[in-house]
């Protein structure tokens, strides 16, 4: 215990200060109201309750209570007031017991003084005793635990529903650069034919200049007889009885003037026809245009969990039983509640097994437009994509005892014949330049995709 030199040294500028009454064994401490200003509920009401009992701290030792209300220690200061209760609860009660004690013993002495004789009884009634046991202060440090658990392997299984997608595209730039064509032209000579009409001749032929120049005759007579001599007379007479004149040619000279042409064109322009036959174009080319493809951005994929994920923990029979259930759920689902993506599977396959295949197709009969037979098809080819009928003989054509392709969008059903519609120039160029090869026939169980 502390002596009360100590104490007072302790408690020195304090609210509370120790004060002895030597040599009492009690303890007491001066509380200053004034100073239990601006402490806890509990410190004040410690100190209120000291200052009340005189300072009597009978039970607690001083420096605790001391501590507690200079410190302000709510909780302390609340546990000190119950011990102090205490303490004081069961002092009063000895204080009782000892009072009424002595009245008893004052009672029998006044009998005594009355010289009466008898017996005391004093019957002493059980004390109400009230103990108040301040709550303990316990501090359990626990040291961590070492857990050790071994967990096997679990096993999850997921049932992810079937997720719905919306993509949006934009608008798609779509470039295309075209090189220009090489054209090459072969004209033939053309056939012209000119009907002309018989011209309209009008000659003017003047009035010719004609002049003649005659020189002097020379006259030569022979008589046959010398000079002197007298001709006979038969011979005279033959002589006179002729012709006199002689007609000799003369020189003629005939100068012609070059005449004078004047051409007088038609007033009206010349009736020109042309008749052109249509030209034969042939395209080659690229097969397949180089197509070149640039994402500008990288797509944005929002993916939305429509409901937060249902987490089950089950023991082995719980996962059987669930799985027994779904099975036969599965097995008693109506054909109008199935899966609508089984369902799409299934009208897909419907639709597909309606389609016409090859074998369908070699069963028919191929004619053209007016009627002529061409037998029954080669086969059915697959070139860059589209389809194609090949037929034996590429003689409608023009192109002889060969196989040709005809492309399927020109070929129509007619029940159980094959009807070819109008082929083009490109169509039978590509006819002229095929070079059939059998490991390109389609097998007989693939679909043919008719137009009509």
């Amino acid at each position: 215990m502390n002596n009360p030199a100590n104490l007072k040294a302790l408690l020195a500028g304090s609210v509370l200060t120790a004060a002895f009454a030597v040599p009492s064994s009690a303890q007491t401490l001066n509380v200053d109201i004034a100073e239990l200003e601006g402490k806890s509920e509990e410190c004040r009401s410690l100190g209120q309750f000291i200052a009340d009992q005189g300072g009597s701290i009978a039970g607690a030792e001083p420096t605790r209570v001391a501590d507690a209300v200079n410190n302000d220690v709510a909780q302390e200061c609340a546990d000190i007031q119950a011990l102090l209760t205490t303490e004081a609860g069961a002092a009063q009660d000895s204080a009782t017991a000892e009072a009424e004690a002595e009245a008893t013993t004052e009672s029998v002495v006044t009998s005594e003084e009355a010289t009466i004789v008898g017996e005391a009884v004093v019957r002493v009634p059980e004390p109400n005793v009230d103990v108040r046991v301040p709550r303990p202060e316990v501090t359990v440090r626990q040291a961590p635990p070492q857990v050790s658990v071994q967990d096997g392997a679990a096993q999850i299984e997921v049932e992810q529903a079937q997720p719905e997608i919306a993509v949006e595209i934009p608008t798609i730039n779509v470039r295309v650069t075209m090189p220009a064509p090489s054209i090459y032209v072969l004209q033939g000579d053309p056939q012209v034919s000119v009907t002309e009409a018989d011209p309209q001749v009008e000659v003017v032929q003047g009035e010719p200049e004609i002049i003649v120049t005659q020189p002097d005759p020379q006259l030569d007579i022979g008589l046959g007889v010398a000079q002197g001599e007298q001709a006979p007379t038969d011979q005279a007479q033959d002589t006179a009885e002729g012709d006199g004149a002689q007609q000799v040619s003369g020189n003629v000279d005939l100068e012609q003037q070059q005449p004078i042409v004047s051409f007088v064109a038609p007033a009206e322009e010349p009736q020109v026809d042309i008749t052109r036959a249509e030209p034969e174009v042939s395209f080659s080319g690229a097969t397949q245009p180089n197509v070149t493809i640039t994402m500008t951005e990288e797509p944005t994929v929002d993916v939305q969990m429509t409901g937060e994920p249902r987490v089950t923990i089950e023991t082995p029979e719980e996962r059987e039983q669930r799985r027994a259930g779904q099975q036969a759920a599965a097995t008693d689902t109506p054909v109008g509640m199935a899966d609508p993506a089984a369902g799409g599977a299934d009208a897909g396959a419907a639709a597909n097994a309606g389609q016409m295949t090859v074998g369908d197709v070699m069963l028919m009969t191929v004619v053209t437009a007016d009627g002529q037979d061409l037998g029954n098809p080669e086969g059915v080819i697959d070139m860059q994509g589209q389809q194609y009928l090949l037929l034996s003989s590429g003689g409608f054509m023009g192109l002889g005892d060969k196989v040709v392709p005809v492309p399927l969008t020109v070929v129509s059903m007619n029940g159980e014949q094959l009807v070819l519609g109008t082929v083009t120039e490109a169509d039978i160029q590509r006819a002229r330049d095929f070079q059939y090869d059998e490991n390109q026939a389609m097998q007989e169980d693939q679909p043919v995709a008719m137009t009509n």
